[in-house]
């Protein structure tokens, strides 16, 4: 078993047989990944429904291919504060403070998979994580994850 800094234990999962979203890579450490027929994908603005997130990648020992038997590890996200960067490419709306408690999530531009405040919402159904806090010098938001969105 794999033990994370924090003394967490880390899960294996495998990549989705996505041909693009299901490729991992060392560099993908500290995104997010959820789940998609029982396995881990990146995910994507393009995705339909409620995303059910399965935790941040923590370590890659191999990089994964699309469909693979090699596992990569997550770190499950459960309550904990999470540090994501944010994108303006579908709307140039900064975060502020009137925006703390409201959710965002993944851009609704096409092929954008970052978080975007073009996806500012008051649902947890539609956006995923709560805000709780920002800095738009290096354009990141902080927040908790909803339950809803957790596949684990």
């Amino acid at each position: 078993m794999l033990i994370h800094a924090f003394g967490d234990p880390l899960i294996a999962v495998l990549p989705s047989a996505s041909s693009i979203l299901g490729h991992i890579q060392s560099s993908d450490v500290g995104k997010l990944v959820e789940e998609s027929s029982g396995r881990a994908i990146l995910p994507s603005s393009t995705s339909t429904g409620i995303h059910k997130f399965l935790g941040m990648v923590a370590c890659v020992p191999t990089a994964t291919t699309a469909g693979s038997t090699i596992p990569f590890y997550i770190q499950p996200i459960r309550g904990q504060v999470v540090e994501l960067t944010y994108s303006t490419d579908g709307s140039t709306t900064l975060p502020a403070t009137t925006d703390i408690g409201d959710y965002v999530g993944f851009s609704t531009k096409t092929g954008v998979s970052e978080i975007g405040m073009d996806t500012k919402s008051s649902s947890p159904g539609i956006a995923f994580l709560k805000i709780a806090g920002f800095e738009n010098a290096r354009r990141k938001i902080f927040g908790v994850v909803n339950s809803t969105n957790l596949a684990l």
